[in-house]
């Protein structure tokens, strides 16, 4: 019976440990999700005018895609990206081409780690007459 006893208590001391360190495991958190800086206020741009516009992005899950939209005219981002799959960290800058008519406008992006997370922002714009803009 002592040698049971003995026995009982290692198995339940074996069973401890292995619970603990499957514990652990659980520490394992993916990265944050991307984040993505715009520049600050409403950029100006005139009538049928072209803008360069940069999205600074930090990707710690590793930068799997992004994809974006306008309003107010058009934007393209050159073929293939400065990123990467698997960036850390980066940044996208593309042409905004204003539309015929005054107004606001704007390019929204969202970047896509490989963890599924996602960050979206936008950078506002400001169509304006060609002779009012700066």
């Amino acid at each position: 019976m002592k040698k049971f006893s003995i026995f009982l208590v290692l198995v339940t001391m074996s069973a401890i440990m292995i619970a603990f360190n499957a514990c652990n495991d659980d520490d394992d958190q993916t990265p944050d999700r991307p984040t993505i800086t715009v520049p600050s206020g409403i950029q100006p741009v005139s009538v049928d005018g072209m803008k360069d516009l940069t999205f600074t992005i930090k990707i710690p899950g590793g930068f799997a895609s992004s994809s974006h939209i306008s309003a107010g005219g058009t934007f393209a981002v050159p073929s293939p990206l400065d990123l990467e799959v698997g960036d850390k960290e980066g940044t996208i800058t593309g042409v905004f081409k204003a539309g015929d008519d005054p107004g606001a406008g704007a390019v929204t992006l969202t970047v896509t780690d490989q963890n599924g997370k996602t960050d979206t922002e936008t950078i506002a714009l400001e169509i304006t007459p060609v002779s009012q803009a700066k």
